[in-house]
């Protein structure tokens, strides 16, 4: 992708291509994922995950030196690995290893993080707080999923805020908890402790309320003839998306008070 941009004369996509890598892949993801292995984790563990971060760094800055080429020097200079030349410019531009491609790994992993952007959101929906822990019951849909869970534990809790993880391929919902769906697992967490249900009960529900004199305006907006009509056409196809967006907010809301009203 990023040679198709810079043969190509893209370097806008050149650019974005580097960014979306380095700061999301690499520092929201891998260098979370290696925090606990950096820190708590065995010698050995340690020193793979610092030689892949370096390693992975050292090619990005090689990426990254043609449109950021003193900054990318000056961290490229601080890189603890050996160096084929002195400096940045004259290094090999990174090629494309089909050694180091590991689509089935990789795409356990990409499952991995969408179960643990699954628990951020439903954290979110429900209004827990960052600091709060929560225990999670996970029931994967494959063994390969199991194992990759069982291998990442110390990282799940990090990043997803967890306390006690039970996972078991066999286990029904169980009863005080809200389902975390994703492609490769199911997740039941435990959020009674975490926060008051009342008055997140009551809280959705203004939400709710809210939302639906949202839909109610532009429902009014969208059946006026002179508006669909004569106004722009961006303007319309915006309202359309509008009312869309509200109609979606509106079913998760009910949702997520349905939810609550089970723990009462």
């Amino acid at each position: 992708k990023l040679e198709n941009a810079i043969v190509s004369y893209k370097y806008n996509d050149y650019a974005n291509g580097i960014y979306d890598f380095f700061w999301h892949e690499y520092c929201d993801w891998y260098l979370e994922f290696t925090k606990e292995r950096i820190y708590k984790g065995l010698e050995e563990e340690k020193q793979t995950a610092l030689s892949v971060l370096a390693y992975v760094l050292d090619k990005s800055m090689r990426l990254l030196h043609s449109v950021m080429p003193f900054l990318s020097e000056e961290i490229w200079q601080k890189i603890p690995i050996k160096k084929e030349v002195k400096y940045l410019p004259i290094a090999k531009f990174p090629e494309k290893q089909d050694n180091l491609i590991f689509e089935e790994e990789e795409k356990l992993i990409e499952a991995l993080k969408e179960f643990i952007i699954a628990i951020r959101a439903l954290r979110a929906d429900f209004g827990i707080q960052p600091s709060q822990k929560l225990d999670i019951v996970i029931k994967p849909k494959t063994s390969q999923f199991k194992e990759v869970l069982q291998k990442t534990l110390p990282a799940l809790k990090l990043l997803a805020k967890l306390e006690n993880i039970t996972i078991d391929e066999n286990v029904e919902k169980p009863k005080n908890t809200v389902a975390v769906i994703s492609s490769l697992a199911e997740g039941y967490l435990d959020i009674a402790g975490a926060i008051d249900i009342k008055k997140e009960l009551a809280r959705q529900e203004k939400i709710l309320k809210e939302t639906q004199k949202s839909i109610s305006i532009s429902e009014k907006k969208l059946s006026n003839k002179n508006f669909v009509e004569k106004a722009p056409k961006e303007v319309v196809e915006k309202e359309k998306k509008l009312y869309e967006e509200l109609k979606e907010k509106e079913e998760k809301i009910k949702h997520i008070i349905e939810s609550l009203k089970n723990f009462c």
